[in-house]
C-alpha cells in the first residue's frame, strides 16, 4: 500500500507540477495577448492618424486643383488680352503706315508745287524782267 501511496503522491506531484506549468503558460499567454492588444490599439491609432493625414492631403489636392483652375482661367484671360492687344497694335500699325503714306503723298505734292512755283518764278524773271538780276 505504501507503494500505492507513493505512486499517488508521485502522480499528485506530477499533476501539481503540470497545473503549475499550465498556470505559468496561461499567465504568459495572457501577457502575450495583452501585448498583442496594446500593439493592435497602437496600430489602430496609427491607422486613424494615416486616415486623417490622407483626408488632409485630399483637401490640399482639391485646393491645388481649384487654384490650378483659377490659374488656367487667368492664363486664358491674359491670352485673350494679348490677342486683343496684338489686334489693336496691328490696327495702329496699319493706321500709322496710312499716315506715313499720306504724309509722303503730301510731301511729294508740296515738292511738286514748290518746283512748279520756282519754275514759274524763274520764267517770269526771264520773260517779264529780262534785265533785272534778282
Amino acid at each position: 500500500m505504501e507503494e500505492r501511496f507513493d505512486r499517488m503522491e508521485n502522480m499528485l506531484g506530477q499533476l501539481i507540477t503540470m497545473v503549475g506549468a499550465m498556470s505559468k503558460e496561461q499567465k504568459e499567454m495572457k501577457a502575450d495577448i495583452t501585448d498583442i492588444k496594446e500593439e493592435q490599439a497602437s496600430m489602430k491609432a496609427d491607422i486613424a492618424d494615416i486616415k486623417e493625414e490622407q483626408t488632409l492631403m485630399k483637401a490640399d489636392i482639391a485646393h491645388i486643383k481649384d487654384e490650378q483652375i483659377l490659374m488656367k482661367a487667368d492664363i486664358a484671360h491674359i491670352k485673350d488680352e494679348q490677342t486683343s492687344m496684338k489686334a489693336e497694335n496691328e490696327d495702329r500699325h496699319v493706321e500709322v503706315l496710312k499716315m506715313f503714306s499720306t504724309m509722303e503723298a503730301d510731301h511729294t505734292l508740296i515738292w511738286g508745287k514748290a518746283v512748279n512755283n520756282e519754275r514759274d518764278i524763274a520764267k517770269m524773271k526771264t520773260h517779264v524782267f529780262p534785265h533785272n538780276n534778282f
